[in-house]
Parts: structure tokens; sequence; C-alpha cells
């Protein structure tokens, strides 16, 4: 983290950083980190390659 901060400083990038688990201010994506919590890795074995994995998670995210 020490390295990114420094890039977005060097390179004049504002970087606003939300403090973790906090909904209220980052609820979609908290919500969208729990559902595939719950209904995509909970659910599915990953004995499969990264790219059969990545499929199966694409096709996922589509339906989602």
């Amino acid at each position: 983290m020490k390295e990114f901060e420094r890039a977005c400083l060097d390179l004049n990038i504002p970087l606003f950083v939300l403090p973790p688990h906090s909904p209220k201010y980052n609820a979609n994506v908290e919500r969208t980190n729990g559902t595939f919590r719950y209904e995509f890795y909970q659910i599915n074995s990953f004995g499969h390659p990264v790219g059969e994995i990545h499929n199966q998670l694409q096709q996922f995210q589509q339906t989602y």
C-alpha cells in the first residue's frame, strides 16, 4: 500500500481511501463482494485451471 500511495502522490493522482468494511461509504462494492462470496465462491469447486475459473466467473457476473 505504501508503494501505491507513493506512486499516486508522484503522479499527482488523488487517492481516496475508504476504511475497510464500511458499507455506509461503499455500499455497492460491499454488496457485490458479499454476493460473489456467498453465491459464487462457496458453491463452486476450483480444481479447474485459472482460465476455466475466469470463464465461470464471467458467466456468473453476466447473470448477476
